[in-house]
């Protein structure tokens, strides 16, 4: 490494070792979030059985594991899942019955609550009135909710050679 002024040349081989390993453990994760068990993404990442069961507990782990998922619903099954729904309303031979809850599903995925529901799910409750298991379960339904609207963000795989100049005033 060598330094021009204000600029740093960085050999980006040297921080090889350091992608290896995420590049293994999104591997794993991506094992998981397709289903296969915790010893196959493991063995399929490289890792012992042991060390993916260590994996498997660790917050950091767990975070890309639900955001994954998070993402697989949403690109994937929701779009599959409305689609068999407006099938079904649509549907010729279809009872009353189903029609009327597919439309009624259609319209909650939409947003348009009913009444009941657009009320507070812990009623007229202030947060610091809730216990923590409410709290807790206030908290998975905002990051659902959450989740729910993210939009994915990919950035541009950009080609280049191995060294990259990184100005150290920014």
């Amino acid at each position: 490494m060598r330094q021009l002024s204000h600029l740093e040349v960085v050999d980006m081989n040297e921080i090889a070792g350091i992608d290896d390993e995420v590049d293994r453990e999104v591997l794993f994760v991506r094992g998981l979030a397709e289903g296969r068990s915790v010893q196959d993404a493991a063995s399929e990442a490289g890792y012992s059985k042991a060390h993916g069961y260590m994996l498997q507990k660790r917050p950091k782990i767990q975070g890309m594991l639900h955001q994954l998922l998070a993402m697989r619903l949403t690109v994937e099954a929701a779009p599959k899942a409305i689609s068999v729904l407006v099938k079904l309303l649509d549907g010729r031979g279809v009872s009353d019955k189903i029609k009327l809850e597919a439309a009624k599903t259609l319209l909650d995925r939409a947003g348009y609550a009913t009444s009941r529901e657009a009320e507070k799910p812990n009623g007229n409750k202030e947060l610091v009135e809730l216990s923590p298991d409410q709290l807790r379960a206030q908290i998975a339904v905002i990051q659902v909710q959450l989740a729910e609207q993210a939009i994915p963000v990919n950035a541009p795989i950009v080609e280049g050679d191995s060294i990259q100049v990184i100005d150290l005033l920014d």
